[in-house]
């Protein structure tokens, strides 16, 4: 368990760290990383798998975004 949690937060850090500083949503992002890095932390210290799940569920929703927005970026090839 705490080695999942910790995992993610690396992935979520790592995520934070490549962010391109010049565009206006990289600000949006590293604070929605944050957040996310704050629950995962709690779920952590309470073991609390609802805070998990909640978690899972907006980064599933983020991830979803990305890959839309990428497929609308490569059909305007």
């Amino acid at each position: 368990y705490e080695t999942s949690v910790e995992r993610a937060v690396a992935i979520i850090d790592f995520l934070d760290a490549t962010l391109d500083r010049q565009y206006p949503i990289s600000g949006n992002l590293t604070q929605l990383y944050e957040y996310f890095t704050y629950e995962l932390g709690r779920a952590k210290i309470g073991r609390r798998k609802e805070v998990l799940t909640h978690v899972k569920t907006m980064v599933g929703e983020l991830r979803d975004a990305f890959r839309q927005a990428q497929k609308n970026g490569d059909s305007g090839r």
